[in-house]
């Protein structure tokens, strides 16, 4: 992979060009012709709806669809290309796709909304529901989305809400987004696996992103494989790198690790999500259901979430809140982790905690809590539907 990379990129700032990206995907040995067809018809498509100017976009924060395209690995490359067909799946729709691809567009929106507006309808759509994006209806808010079950036109509203990020998770995010641009885009470029230990403050963010830049530059003179505790004090980041000679050591020292060649493994925060989603965020998202039909409340949550606290016990203590609000047919709360564990599900009653591999080490946890106190008027074969489409169970 590494050789196609630095054939590729070889100025900082070919990262910016979609010629390159596509130029990355014909070169790299590593794919099969079916992946590297699959890969340019992704960055081709991207460029048309992105921009042309896309890839020059400038941001502290998180964007999704930037990280994908510069990020390498392999579950990146998946990602990319499953969120590039999802598009054109709504485009090619009556879907309000022009909603959507706003908020791709705009990198403090794409994490927030547009991520996953995208990633709950095409959930629904695989189970036979017609997705619109922001419909009108008559309510001061528009809901996030609008599913009709096509068999017998039940219409479910579906409110989608991230908790807001604190300064702490802001400060973290610029930290990450900083040492990957340096590990990935700045000259040398040279193989890495890299994972945050501890979060910086500014200057200490300065300090190290200076440290990286020499520790890049004695690998590549020394032509050898390099350890970052080795060479200076430091306790927020663990990297190793080795040119593309000795990549063979750094493979070796990443399946010790459980870790990947080209990947950055970030740091989770914020313990209180529990407490914020069951005393606040449940009843504001509840109260943008159109009054008299059915709703479903989504938050993406930190994957940090799922490691804190037992999901089961988390099932338990907010079905006694869900009940309160008899038109929310229940809460979903999802996230991606990276990860091998095995697929597995928990059911109490009908609500449910599953882990299921999405891609090679990337799981989608999801825990859903059923309303046991639903009231509003819905249709069962529309319910049941909705139920196997959450438990991604094929449809009879």
């Amino acid at each position: 992979m590494y050789d196609a990379f630095s054939q590729v990129f070889k100025r900082s700032s070919d990262h910016y060009k979609w010629d390159k990206q596509i130029e990355f995907a014909q070169k790299n040995r590593k794919f099969s012709p079916a992946q590297s067809r699959n890969l340019i018809d992704c960055y081709e498509f991207l460029r048309v709806e992105l921009g042309e100017s896309f890839l020059q976009h400038k941001t502290n924060i998180y964007y999704p669809v930037l990280f994908h395209i510069n990020n390498k690995a392999d579950y990146s490359i998946h990602w990319i290309i499953r969120f590039s067909n999802t598009l054109k799946f709504f485009k090619s729709y009556e879907t309000n796709y022009k909603a959507l691809i706003g908020k791709i567009k705009i990198s403090r929106k794409c994490n927030e909304e547009g991520i996953p507006f995208l990633e709950i309808a095409e959930m629904f759509s695989r189970a036979d529901f017609k997705i619109e994006f922001e419909p009108t209806v008559d309510a001061p808010k528009k809901p996030d989305i609008k599913l009709v079950d096509v068999t017998n036109n039940q219409e479910i509203y579906v409110e989608i809400s991230r908790l807001n990020d604190s300064a702490k998770r802001v400060l973290q995010t610029q930290m990450y987004h900083s040492i990957f641009n340096k590990l990935t885009r700045e000259r040398p470029i040279i193989p890495f696996s890299a994972k945050l230990l501890k979060r910086a403050d500014a200057d200490q963010l300065s300090r190290l992103l200076s440290e990286i830049n020499d520790f890049k530059e004695q690998a590549q003179v020394k032509q050898k494989f390099l350890l970052f505790k080795d060479y200076y004090k430091n306790d927020l980041l663990e990297l190793a790198v080795a040119p593309t000679i000795k990549s063979r050591e750094l493979k070796s020292w990443c399946k010790k690790k459980g870790c990947e060649v080209g990947n950055l493994i970030g740091l989770s925060l914020d313990k209180n999500e529990f407490e914020r989603i069951r005393d606040n965020k449940i009843k504001r998202e509840a109260k943008q259901i159109p009054a008299g039909y059915p709703g479903l409340i989504v938050i993406p949550v930190d994957p940090l979430f799922f490691w804190l606290r037992d999901p089961m016990k988390v099932i338990i203590e907010l079905r006694r809140r869900v009940i309160e609000f008899p038109n929310i047919i229940g809460v979903l709360l999802y996230a991606h982790i990276g990860s091998s564990n095995n697929d597995d599900i928990r059911f109490d009653k009908n609500s449910f905690y599953s882990q299921q591999e999405i891609y090679k080490d990337v799981q989608l946890n999801k825990l859903f809590v059923f309303n046991e106190n639903l009231e509003v008027n819905m249709k069962e074969d529309s319910l049941i539907k909705m139920y196997k489409a959450l438990l991604n169970l094929p449809l009879e």
